[in-house]
């Protein structure tokens, strides 16, 4: 179980790292990487959930299934968020 939440620490702060420096990156270049804007986010909260709930590492019933399916599209949202952010004329703005 130790193993399992420090793997979701750790996985959380490297993705959180990983975003980070995508934007300290983006602000004075202009330039950023897509795939880190999206997917990055996205890890932070998949990891968070694994840190804060280890049973959802490996779900086994339905209902677990859906929550970690809700926590995936959830950070999946924040990926996409966090990409408008960056660059909101890809967004047709």
């Amino acid at each position: 179980m130790i193993a399992i939440r420090l793997f979701g620490l750790v996985g959380a702060l490297i993705s959180a790292g990983i975003t980070y420096y995508n934007w300290m990156q983006f602000n004075p270049e202009r330039t950023y990487s897509m795939r880190a804007a999206v997917i990055a986010p996205a890890f932070v909260v998949l990891c968070l959930l694994i840190f804060l709930f280890p049973k959802y590492m490996k779900p086994e019933t339905t209902i677990d299934k859906i929550v970690v399916l809700f926590f995936f599209m959830l950070g999946v949202a924040a990926g996409v968020y966090n990409l408008y952010l960056m660059n909101p004329s890809m967004f047709g703005q």
